[in-house]
């Protein structure tokens, strides 16, 4: 059991799935041409209502009605915010790469603003960038890890790599000083934390030791301490990702992390 490449991911700190993401579902296709508005102003409250009611049918039609009457009029955080919601709904379609494109072009345009900057476009920039988290969870929870030693070392390498990613990209999501989505970046870091717990546990048992059941328990139980270190670890920055916005008590974050506590705390 590579030991080192384990403890390396228990130190993974969190200043900021396995369980799903507070994302909304898959909607259809738009198929129909929707009808315009009377201002932009009543268009953006459209797209409130349908972001808060995670209706994406709905966003998908409200963001074509502005897009097509009151495009000239978009402010530059307006654009990025449905910069943002082009790649959720590609990352809700299945469609990865198409989503992390859109997300990056955010990040791009919001990298270098300074906090005196348009709080709007802070909030698009934060947005992105735990875009971006959620992306790299559903690649690492997709991942398997091999039962092969070599192999092992390669694979559990590349997890560890991701989840590194996942901290990083929190930590600049959480330096556009947005609360909404500072605690979604605390609570998508925790995430990695199941996840990886959850690939430690479904490690195959090497070939070398399946014809003995007692090197077998040993093997297996080693994997389960290892994984509640992380299942620990994980609701550590759960509790924190309920601490350090107390004025976000009903989000989505707030609701997965209370639920993710009470089944990982110990």
């Amino acid at each position: 059991m590579p030991r080192r490449l384990l403890t390396t991911a228990l130190l993974l700190t969190a200043t900021l799935g396995a369980c799903a993401s507070p994302a909304p579902p898959t909607q259809p296709e738009l198929t129909a041409r929707p009808a315009g508005f009377a201002t932009a102003a009543e268009g953006w409250r459209a797209l409130d209502d349908a972001e808060r009611a995670r209706d994406l049918l709905r966003a998908q039609q409200v963001m074509t009605t502005l897009r097509r009457d009151w495009r000239r009029s978009m402010t530059p955080a307006q654009r990025l915010r449905l910069e943002n919601l082009d790649g959720d709904l590609a990352r809700i379609a299945g469609r990865p790469d198409e989503a992390l494109k859109h997300y990056q072009r955010v990040t791009r345009a919001t990298s270098k603003l300074d906090l005196s900057a348009d709080r709007a476009s802070h909030t698009q920039g934060a947005r992105a960038l735990v875009g971006q988290m959620i992306l790299l969870n559903e690649e690492v929870a997709s991942a398997s890890l091999s039962g092969d030693p070599k192999q092992l070392n390669v694979d559990l390498k590349a997890a560890i790599g991701l989840s590194r990613r996942i901290h990083d990209l929190g930590v600049k999501a959480r330096a556009h000083r947005d609360a909404y989505w500072a605690q979604a970046s605390v609570v998508e870091h925790a995430r990695s934390m199941d996840i990886l717990a959850d690939l430690i546990l479904n490690i195959p048992t090497p070939q070398n030791i399946q014809d003995n059941p007692d090197a077998e328990q040993l093997y297996r139980d080693a994997l389960a301490g290892q994984a509640q270190a992380l299942r620990d670890q994980a609701a550590r920055i759960y509790k924190h990702a309920l601490e350090i916005t107390h004025d976000q008590p009903d989000s989505p974050w707030a609701a997965h992390a209370r639920g993710r506590i009470a089944t990982v705390s110990p």
